[in-house]
């Protein structure tokens, strides 16, 4: 759609633009109209030095002229806004206290919907979703021994056998339970330290990393101890405490530490003979050790407190198997059938947790956009989620934008969600308007002594070239009416002789001056012109701030006077006798109906 702020005309335009911007400026009225003065010496002037200097014949004026064109006429509520990030996402809301496993982004990377961010380390997940696998696997077995047994004169005795059987396994397994549960806490918050006698040495060194799953209950510590060899990488290292043994050392490559589960990476070059390392387990230094036992203590006693519901429900239950051998019936039947369900039902809960917390651990854009902030955020780090943890995830802001604006009182009631809205920003020179469409109008005024409603339009279209910020300042237009593809003129090519308007139409242009209206837009009067120029009477539609639906009068491609300015003569010693940034050619105001019409700006 042609934008209705772009003038034909490149002088024209040039001039135009220089008059917003000082319009821009001065915002007071006084302050404008004085600027609009001296913006009109300027424009004369330039054309008088431009176009007049060093010419032999006499010139009278210069007219701005256009050529009748169709297009888009509108009007608009006006007013100033500021660009805003549709959406801005802190992603430290994603941050958990667990191993970062890998990292998808850096600071200032484009990310579209459904790109990796980041992950963290999911292996005690994946065990616990197995084992909640494993449960739906034996509620939907027990549901299908009841459905099969239902119809059974004995159901309720083959049941009452079967829980019992369920019962005392697991009791059989608590002591299973208890060790997993331990194992769970020993591998809480794994990390090799330097040793204390190393501490002042190896300070500043990057410590190994462990990985893997430490399988055994035994507490105690790993010792590694570094040692120069014709090792590829130059060093070797022994291994004491929980197990012993010499192994090579390699650079950035997992390798087994013992034989229980742990892993350990090299990931630094800055080893020498004599480093030590220690592996607790449990790592009772760290932060977050006194949680890890007090988790660890809860799970042994939820355990406890399992064993003995369980030991009461086997008593229960064989009390209830003596009572059933004596008698069964269809609806205790039913009853087991249903609670089994119930079982399953459960399992599937239980499991899709899991399945969701695992989920939590592998993080993608929710929208597409820029990330910006990010802080010591690499792989093998450890949030620790406190005030003063180093690693930040930044922010992700949008690839879509909002122009915010507020309007009063008498405004907001002639806004609704989807209309259409031109931005144009302040501080882009000469851009064009981007286009927008209101997505959010607010309900309630702000708290400021004059009610101003907030109102969000999204920017839908955005020229090439043009990178919207935060905080941009911009020109809010919001159209009200409009027309496209109508037969049009500026607004300052009409003039009017009491309540008729009427437009400055020019004939009889030689080819000569015809080149000069098409390659500048401006046509400058001799005593040789030989044009003829007339004022013709027009009849108007649609009034906009630049531009007129014209109904009739004129026709496509006529040439009309937009503006005239008047320079001086040899003889005269004024350099201004009548300068008109408005129309030409005739006087007069716009009729009482056509002010009010052109008070609601296009």
């Amino acid at each position: 759609m042609q934008c209705e702020r772009k003038w034909a005309g490149t002088t024209y335009n040039k001039a135009v633009r220089i008059n917003n911007f000082f319009m821009d400026i001065f915002k007071n009225t006084w302050v404008q109209r004085i600027g609009a003065f001296f913006i009109a010496l300027t424009f004369v002037g330039a054309i008088y030095i431009f176009f007049f200097g060093g010419e032999d014949e006499t010139v009278a004026s210069a007219k701005v002229v256009q050529t009748v064109d169709k297009g888009t006429v509108s009007t608009s509520i006006e007013t100033t806004g500021e660009i805003e990030a549709a959406e801005v996402l802190d992603l430290d809301v994603y941050k958990l206290a667990e191993r970062i496993d890998a990292v998808g982004i850096s600071n200032g990377v484009h990310v579209e919907e459904g790109d990796l961010l980041f992950a963290f380390d999911q292996s005690d997940v994946d065990i616990e979703i197995s084992a909640s696998q494993i449960d739906v696997d034996e509620a939907e077995l027990a549901l299908e021994i009841q459905q099969q047994e239902s119809g059974d004169i004995n159901t309720s005795i083959t049941s009452l056998k079967n829980e019992i059987a369920l019962l005392e396994t697991d009791l059989a397994g608590y002591p299973d339970d208890k060790n997993d549960t331990l194992r769970d806490f020993l591998n809480e918050n794994i990390e090799a330290v330097s040793s204390d006698d190393r501490y002042d040495v190896q300070v500043d060194k990057t410590a190994p990393t462990i990985g893997g799953y430490y399988n055994s209950t035994i507490e105690g510590e790993y010792h590694i101890k570094i040692f120069a060899s014709s090792e590829e990488s130059g060093y070797s290292y022994t291994l004491s405490g929980l197990e012993s043994g010499t192994y090579p050392v390699y650079l950035n490559t997992k390798v087994n530490l013992g034989t229980r589960g742990l892993t350990i990476t090299f990931t630094s070059t800055d080893i020498r003979a004599r480093d030590e390392w220690v592996v607790s387990l449990p790592n009772t230094g760290a932060s977050e050790y006194p949680e890890n036992l007090k988790d660890y203590q809860d799970a042994i006693e939820r355990i406890d407190e399992s064993i003995e519901s369980d030991t009461v429900s086997l008593a229960n239950k064989k009390t209830q198997l003596s009572q059933a051998e004596r008698g069964d019936t269809s609806f205790q039947r039913q009853l087991d059938v249903e609670s089994a369900k119930l079982a399953v039902s459960r399992a599937y809960v239980d499991l899709q947790d899991k399945v969701a917390e695992q989920d939590e651990r592998y993080i993608v854009a929710p929208f597409s956009g820029t990330v910006v902030g990010m802080e010591n955020v690499v792989v093998g780090a450890t949030p620790t989620k406190d005030s003063d943890d180093p690693v930040t995830f930044g922010s992700l802001i949008s690839d879509e934008f909002h122009a915010t604006f507020s309007l009063g009182a008498s405004d907001i009631d002639k806004v609704s969600v989807g209309q259409k809205v031109e931005v144009t920003l302040t501080s882009v020179s000469g851009s064009e308007p981007l286009t927008a469409e209101i997505v959010e109008v607010s309900s309630l005024p702000d708290s400021s002594t004059v009610a101003q409603y907030e109102v969000k339009a999204l920017i839908t279209e955005v020229p090439e070239g043009i990178n919207l910020r935060d905080g941009l300042l911009a020109d809010i237009a919001i159209i009200q009416e409009e027309k496209e593809d109508v037969l049009r003129v500026p607004s300052s090519a009409v003039t009017y002789s009491g309540t008729q308007a009427q437009v400055t139409v020019l004939e009889d242009l030689s080819d000569t001056e015809l080149k000069q209206i098409e390659r500048m837009g401006i046509l400058r009067v001799t005593d040789t012109s030989t044009f003829t120029s007339y004022a013709k009477d027009v009849e108007i539609g649609l009034i906009g701030q630049y531009y007129v639906e014209i109904l009739s009068g004129l026709e496509e491609g006529d040439i009309i006077s937009v503006s005239s300015v008047s320079v001086s003569t040899e003889e005269d010693t004024s350099v201004v006798d009548d300068a008109r940034m408005g129309p030409g050619g005739g006087g007069g105001s716009p009729p009482a109906g056509a002010a009010a019409m052109g008070a609601m700006r296009g």
